[in-house]
């Protein structure tokens, strides 16, 4: 959450997965006006989802690296239990109780969670839930060269390297990193020697 030249509330907790694609795109005009056209794309996790999407509905994008990419989809809210995130074991609980609060018009109060993201707007959580688009089954429409990172601690399902990639119409490597979380710790030098050597290879001329 955060404020920008009021004190209206703003940020990811109100955001919907429409309006993340869709800032995206605006970067990527605002780019192009200075001069950088068709970026590289990198991301993280949420942001590495992102990419793919952006990646899909722009053709000349040159490469796209995907650092531990979630599936999207309902790739999520089926790990909940497992990964404790969107709610853990009280997802089903959170989304009656979040369609409950929009049915009485207030979709875009909070909604504490229990784990992260630890606090959402009723709206932003089923659009989470309902909308988001699912990461394989975007792969094909993806023609770029890609590489995809995952650490070995983190599970297959959720950041789905392997599926992403045998469904890919581009070329794409898969680099697994051992001893590895989803945030890279203590990795750092090792992820950024893997994307180099790969940005060198397959893209820098």
């Amino acid at each position: 959450m955060s404020i920008g030249d009021s004190r209206k509330a703003v940020g990811a907790a109100f955001q919907t997965t429409g309006e993340g694609i869709a800032d995206n795109a605006f970067a990527s005009k605002w780019l192009e006006r200075k001069g950088f056209k068709n970026p590289i794309l990198i991301g993280h996790s949420n942001g590495g989802f992102l990419a793919v999407q952006h990646a899909a509905r722009n053709p000349h994008t040159p490469a796209s690296i995907l650092l531990s990419a979630h599936g999207g989809g309902k790739v999520a809210e089926k790990l909940a239990t497992k990964t404790g995130l969107l709610g853990g074991s009280k997802t089903n609980e959170l989304r009656e109780q979040a369609i409950q609060m929009i049915s009485e018009g207030k979709g875009n109060e909070l909604l504490l969670l229990p784990g992260w993201w630890y606090v959402t707007t009723a709206n932003s959580y089923i659009d989470r839930l309902t909308t988001m688009p699912n990461t394989v089954q975007t792969a094909p429409k993806i023609k770029c060269p890609s590489l995809f990172i995952r650490g070995d601690l983190e599970i297959p399902e959720a950041y789905p390297a392997e599926a992403f990639a045998a469904a890919s119409s581009g070329k794409c490597d898969v680099e697994i990193i051992k001893n590895c979380d989803h945030f890279y710790k203590n990795k750092e030098n090792e992820v950024t020697e893997i994307v180099s050597k790969w940005l060198v290879k397959n893209i820098i001329k």
